[in-house]
C-alpha cells in the first residue's frame, strides 16, 4: 500500500509540473497598471520626445502633423554639410567664397546672421560653427554654394536625404529655413512661391535629429558651446553666444543639455529641436510654435525644460530579467537527454522604457520545432540555443519613431546550458521509468 501510494504521490507531481508548464507556456503574465500618466500639456502646437538609441517615443502632441520648422532646417542642411566632409568633396580648413546676395543678406539685421564679405573668404569650419551657435543664415546658405553649387541643386539633395530617411510629408524650399519672403528672388527655389516655407512634422524633426547625432555624433561639440568666436585670429572675429539658452552657463541653462537648433518664423513661431545626454543614449524633445512666445521670449525653452522634466521624472529603464522575475525560475522537461531540465533565460539584459509605475505584460512562445507533443525540449541542443521568443508590451500605445525600432520589445529565449542526447541505454531507462510514472 504504501509504494502505491507513494508512485500516485509522483504521478501527481509529475502531472502538477506538466499542467503548470503547459499554463506558463500558454498564458502571459499580466499586470494592470492603475497609475495614470503625468504627461503635461505643452503650450504649443506640437511637441514630441523620444529616446535616441531605442527610439521609443515618451511623448507626442500632434506630432505628426506637418508645421513650419524654420531655422530647424539646418540640422538637416548640417547633415549634408557632414555628409560633403566624409566623402572628402570638402574639408574643415576649405576656404568658402561669399557671393554678393549672400553678403547682403548676412547684414540683414532683422535676420539670424554673422557679416560675410564678398571680399573675403572663410573656412567651412567657421561657417559651420555660426551656424550651430547663432543659426547664421548666410552662413550655411554659402556652405551649400560650396557642396552644391547653388541654392536649388543643395536643396534637391536635402529633399533626396529626406526620402532616404523616409520622410514623405516634408516640403523643403530653403537651406536656411528661411521663408521665401525674406529672400530675393536669386537665391529662391525654381516655381516656389513667395509665401512658401519649410514645413515638417514634429516626429519627422526627432528622426532627423536622431540620425543626424547616430551617423556624426560631432555635432553636439558645436551645438553645446555656449560661446564660440566667429572667424577667430582675423579682423573680422565677432564673439556669438548661443541661441539655446538651455545650454550650462546660459539663462536657463539645465545640466545635460547639449544641443541642438533653435527656428523662429512669424509664420512656424518659436521653435526648438533639443537634446539632453540621458545614460549612454540622449533624449530628443521638439518643441514648435510655443503659445506664449509673444510674453515670454524664452517660452520654447520654458516648455522643452517641462517636457525633458517630466521624461526624466516619469519614464525609467527596466531590465527585462527584472521586470519578469518567473523568468529567472523558469524550467523546461528534456527529452532524450543526459540531463532531465534545462533553464530557459532570456539572451541579454536586454533594457525597457517603463512609465511610471506600469507593469508590463510578457507573451512567451516556445519554437514547436524545438519540442515533442508532451512539451518537452528535444535534446540535444547547446548553450545559448534559440528556443522562442519573449515579447515584451507596455499599457502606452505611442510605440517607436522606426518601425525598425520595434525589436527591442522582443528578446530571444535561449538556454542556459547544453544537454547532451542520452546513449541507447539511458534512453531505455527514462522510457521505462516515464510509463512507470504514467502508469500509476
Amino acid at each position: 500500500m504504501k509504494k502505491t501510494i507513494k508512485n500516485k504521490t509522483r504521478g501527481l507531481a509529475l502531472f502538477s509540473l506538466i499542467s503548470f508548464f503547459l499554463f506558463f507556456l500558454t498564458v502571459p503574465l499580466q499586470t494592470v497598471s492603475a497609475a495614470e500618466s503625468g504627461a503635461p500639456t505643452i503650450a504649443a502646437k506640437a511637441a514630441f520626445a523620444c529616446d535616441e538609441k531605442t527610439g521609443k517615443i515618451f511623448f507626442d502632441q500632434n506630432g505628426e502633423t506637418p508645421l513650419g520648422i524654420a531655422s530647424m532646417t539646418k540640422i538637416l542642411s548640417m547633415y549634408l554639410v557632414y555628409d560633403a566632409l566624409k566623402a572628402g568633396t570638402i574639408t574643415e580648413t576649405d576656404q568658402v567664397p561669399i557671393s554678393s546676395d549672400l553678403a547682403t543678406l548676412s547684414q540683414d539685421t532683422e535676420l539670424s546672421n554673422v557679416p560675410l564679405y564678398p571680399e573675403t573668404t572663410y573656412t567651412v569650419k567657421d561657417l559651420m560653427n555660426a551656424t550651430m551657435v547663432v543659426s547664421a543664415n548666410a552662413a550655411i546658405m554659402a556652405l551649400a554654394e560650396k557642396i552644391s553649387g547653388s541654392q536649388s541643386a543643395f536643396i534637391d539633395a536635402m529633399r533626396t536625404k529626406l526620402g532616404q530617411l523616409g520622410i514623405q510629408d516634408a516640403n523643403i524650399i530653403t537651406v536656411s529655413g528661411l521663408d521665401n519672403d525674406s529672400l530675393p528672388e536669386t537665391l529662391r527655389y525654381p516655381n516656389s512661391s513667395a509665401e512658401d516655407q519649410n514645413t515638417m512634422s514634429a516626429k519627422d524633426v526627432a528622426l532627423i535629429a536622431r540620425h543626424l547625432i547616430q551617423d556624426y555624433p560631432q555635432i553636439l561639440e558645436l551645438s553645446k558651446q555656449a560661446k564660440a568666436t566667429f572667424a577667430e585670429g582675423t579682423h573680422e572675429s565677432i564673439e556669438m553666444t548661443n541661441w539655446n539658452v538651455l545650454l550650462p552657463g546660459l539663462a536657463l541653462g539645465k545640466e545635460g543639455v547639449d544641443g541642438l537648433k533653435t527656428g523662429t518664423t512669424d509664420d512656424a513661431g518659436a521653435c526648438f529641436v533639443g537634446t539632453k545626454v540621458s545614460g549612454d543614449s540622449h533624449m530628443i524633445t521638439v518643441v514648435m510654435n510655443a503659445s506664449n512666445q509673444a510674453a515670454d521670449t524664452n517660452a520654447r525653452f520654458v516648455e522643452t525644460a517641462k517636457l525633458m522634466d517630466y521624461v526624466t521624472s516619469d519614464w525609467k529603464q527596466s531590465s527585462i530579467n527584472e521586470l519578469h522575475p518567473a523568468l529567472k525560475k523558469h524550467t523546461i522537461d528534456v527529452y532524450g537527454g543526459k540531463s532531465p531540465s534545462v533553464k530557459l533565460i532570456a539572451s541579454s539584459a536586454e533594457d525597457i522604457w517603463i512609465e511610471g509605475n506600469q507593469a508590463p505584460t510578457f507573451h512567451e512562445h516556445l519554437e514547436r520545432t524545438h519540442l515533442n507533443k508532451d512539451n518537452k525540449l528535444v535534446a540535444p541542443f547547446n548553450k545559448n540555443e534559440t528556443v522562442g521568443t519573449l515579447t515584451v508590451e507596455t499599457s502606452d500605445k505611442l510605440g517607436y519613431l522606426e518601425a525598425s525600432d520595434a525589436h527591442k520589445a522582443e528578446v530571444k529565449i535561449v538556454t542556459e546550458k547544453g544537454v547532451e542526447r542520452a546513449n541507447p541505454f539511458e534512453r531505455l531507462v527514462q522510457w521505462v521509468k516515464q510509463w512507470i510514472d504514467e502508469l500509476f
